[in-house]
């Protein structure tokens, strides 16, 4: 069983790539006054890519995730930076059967007591 990465990247559009007449979604929002793209790439411990979805700039990391996941293969562990943190994302890679690795942000509101207890640190502080 390999590990999988997932992380986005912001791809700034061209200034005329939006307001084309048409239907279709064009994936393009703005962010910062700017025509902006997000390209959310998962890719397994080899860096291959598995899967992908690009959204609008402005569109952030953990509304997306949930599509991501959800297509991913079995994995022994699903890694992200703290743009990712949410603990429902960590409970749904562990209804995948992975081991979620995302860092707490600093203003987490979430204690971390589960993890200290798993490592048997019990007399940590949170």
């Amino acid at each position: 069983m390999l590990n999988s990465y997932i992380d986005g990247s912001i791809v700034r559009a061209h200034q005329h790539s939006c307001g084309a007449k048409g239907a279709d979604a064009q994936a393009i929002g703005k962010s910062r006054g700017r025509n902006t793209s997000k390209i959310n790439l998962v890719v397994d411990s080899y860096g291959l890519p598995i899967d992908f979805e690009i959204t609008g700039g402005e569109v952030h990391d953990c509304k997306t995730a949930p599509l991501l996941i959800d297509r991913l293969p079995v994995a022994q562990a699903v890694v992200a930076d703290k743009g990712y943190d949410s603990d429902a994302l960590r409970e749904q890679i562990r209804t995948k059967g992975a081991i979620p690795v995302i860092p707490k942000k600093r203003n987490s509101t979430a204690t971390i007591q589960h993890r200290m207890k798993q490592a048997g640190n019990c007399s940590a502080h949170p």
